[in-house]
This record gives C-alpha cells, sequence and structure tokens, in this order.
C-alpha cells in the first residue's frame, strides 16, 4: 500500500483475478500470468472459477486447483476486510512481481491475516512467502505450501484441517523468517514401446498415427508412420 502503482485486486468472496505479468520461472517453466484468489493462493499460468476453492487441502493433490502457490490457503473473505494488492517492486538491480493480502480476514470469525508472495523475474527461479501477523485461519484449517500443474508432485510445509495438523505454522515465524520455494523442471519419463500389425489390402502409400494420453502431461501426444505398399 506504501508504492505507487500497486493495484488493488478484486475483493469478492471466492473470486480468481488474472493478471498478465512479465515472465518469470517456476518448476522450470516460464509463465507470464497468474491467477490471484481471494482464498489465499495463486494459480500460476492463470485459471478460472474452478480454480476457486475455499476448502483447503495438502500437497501434492489432483484436485483443481493445480500449479498452486499457497502462502496461506484458507476460506478468507476480502469482501469483509482487507485487501489484495499487485506491484512489481525492485531494487535497481532486481525485480519482484508482489502479491499481497492485506489484513485480510477469516469469512466467520474475521481475523484478520498479512501475508505476501514475492515472484523474482531476473531468469531463476525465485519465489518466496513472507508473513506479518496471521490467524489459525477459517475454523483453524490452512494450507501453507506449492505444486506442479499435474498435481502429481508438491509439498505442503504446514497443513491443517481444523482437527490435525502437520509442519510448521507460519503463526511462529519471526520476522526475520520466509518460506521459500524451491522447484526443478520434471524429469523425462521412461521409454514405452507400443508394438502392432498392419495389413495393407490394396498398392499405394500409407501412414498410421497413434495417439495417446496419460495425466503425466498436457493435451495429446501424436506419433505417425508412413511407407509405401508396392
Amino acid at each position: 500500500s506504501q508504492f505507487n502503482g500497486s493495484v488493488v485486486v478484486s475483493g469478492g468472496d471466492e473470486t480468481i483475478s488474472n493478471f498478465n505479468v512479465p515472465a518469470f520461472l517456476y518448476g522450470g517453466e516460464t509463465y507470464t500470468r497468474i491467477g490471484i484468489v481471494s482464498d489465499g493462493y495463486i494459480v500460476v499460468g492463470g485459471g478460472t472459477a474452478a480454480d476457486v476453492q475455499f476448502l483447503n487441502t495438502n500437497f501434492p493433490n489432483a484436485t483443481p486447483p493445480n500449479n498452486v502457490l499457497a502462502p496461506f490457503w484458507s476460506d478468507l473473505n476480502p469482501a469483509f476486510g482487507g485487501t489484495m494488492r499487485i506491484n512489481v517492486l525492485g531494487d535497481g538491480t532486481n525485480s519482484w512481481i508482489v502479491v499481497d493480502w492485506d489484513g485480510v480476514v477469516n469469512y466467520s470469525d474475521r481475523k484478520p491475516n498479512q501475508f505476501e508472495v514475492w515472484i523474482g523475474i531476473n531468469g531463476t527461479q525465485d519465489i518466496t512467502y513472507v508473513y506479518g501477523a496471521t490467524s489459525n485461519g477459517e475454523a483453524g484449517s490452512y494450507t501453507v505450501g506449492a505444486e506442479n500443474r499435474f498435481g502429481n508432485s508438491g509439498q505442503a510445509i504446514y497443513y491443517s484441517d481444523g482437527t490435525t495438523s502437520t509442519g510448521t505454522s507460519p503463526s511462529t515465524f519471526g520476522a526475520t523468517q520466509a518460506v521459500q520455494v524451491n522447484g526443478v523442471a520434471g524429469a523425462p519419463g521412461p521409454v514405452q514401446t507400443v508394438s502392432f500389425k498392419l495389413k495393407a489390402d490394396k498398392k499405394g502409400k500409407w501412414q498410421n498415427c497413434a495417439e495417446m494420453t496419460a495425466d503425466s502431461f498436457q493435451g495429446t501426444a501424436i506419433s505417425c508412420t508412413g511407407g509405401q505398399v508396392k
């Protein structure tokens, strides 16, 4: 709030606001868009209403939202109090995309939470969560962590469903402590061989294409081969 040019993000309950941003690196991939969700997390690459979920989960989890940076995922409601902002700040050498949840309150008890995500735009993965005062989240439930775009790899340094909890809560952090998000590009998958037989019923050129889908990559993989029957 103290810097010129900060944009106030939509303050409605259960909302996602997409922004085009300078290129940054996450999990070995470059992104230029983020979706800021009122419930205390960011969808890397942007998202839709299907990526808005007030009920926090542990990481990894294949159920949307995926590709998530979650500094404080809980059922928050900025319509009841607090402000979300985004800006690009720099020190003359390096710059960061900064997303700030400034006193955004829990849905029920309306206790405020102060936290930020700093995303470096310096050509390397440089993502940090920093905190002011935070509550125990809505009904004691919140997640601090990150996961990849497939929802099959990630980690929560803190997770609570309101009954049981694991990890270290940001409420125990000192003023100089932060969470650093580390990640690398995925490793190549194994090689699979699929055998089949073809029978020609006439002379001429031919082409045969195989299509494959899987939960470890997006889209459809297509491989074609061809020849000529003489």
